[in-house]
């Protein structure tokens, strides 16, 4: 018995369950059985997950902010807080996935195998859903420590506070303004100062 959480920082991510079926979902009464293949979206919350009984044993990707629609031809925010089979997401490819990963129950040649099913999506022409402009906007947040206003990050790339917001949650899954929050968050936390020395916490929080 146990569990464990995936933290709410943006990042997308893929599972391959090859234990016995996980519970997982955003409350300890509102959890779902998760089993064989699953792609999860940028999330808003910490998914928690729980193992009542058997074996654990799976295995998991995490894509970066923003590169989803880059393996998988669907806008992010579709799956914004949620999470979908692979044959659910991607049809006939997703199958063909699934049927690939399912021969084998060895964790290094399914790694071999996810890498390289990985790689071939990769190369596909990028859906309507891929914008390299907020890939450049994910950079600045990142560079800024997300400590930057959204009208003027939207007009470095000569679009509207409306259009730019509306690309980034299909190609992010999420808005410019909450990244900037996990940014922000991120940022204080991954800083060496942080890590070596006694803060204040009110003045962390502030």
């Amino acid at each position: 018995m146990g569990g464990f959480h995936f933290p709410a920082d943006g990042c997308p991510g893929f599972i391959i369950n090859l234990g016995s079926p996980f519970l997982l979902g955003f409350e300890a009464n509102n959890m779902i059985p998760i089993t064989g293949y699953r792609v999860f979206g940028a999330s808003t919350r910490h998914l928690v997950t729980h193992h009542a009984a058997g074996r654990t044993e799976l295995l998991a990707v995490k894509f970066r902010p923003g590169q989803l629609p880059r393996f998988f031809n669907f806008p992010a925010d579709e799956l914004t807080d949620t999470s979908a089979s692979l044959h659910a997401l991607c049809g006939r490819l997703g199958t063909e996935m699934e049927s690939q990963f399912s021969c084998t129950d060895q964790i290094p040649t399914l790694i071999d195998l996810l890498d390289k099913a990985l790689v071939a999506c990769l190369t596909r022409e990028p859906g309507r859903a891929f914008d390299h402009r907020i890939l450049a906007a994910l950079d600045t947040i990142a560079a800024h420590n997300g400590q930057l206003r959204i009208e003027a990050l939207a007009g470095g790339f000569k679009l509207s506070r409306r259009q730019f917001e509306r690309r980034f949650r299909e190609t992010v899954g999420l808005k410019p303004k909450r990244m900037c929050r996990i940014a922000r968050f991120l940022g204080v936390f991954s800083s060496p100062q942080t890590v070596a020395t006694q803060l204040n916490w009110a003045d962390l929080a502030f």
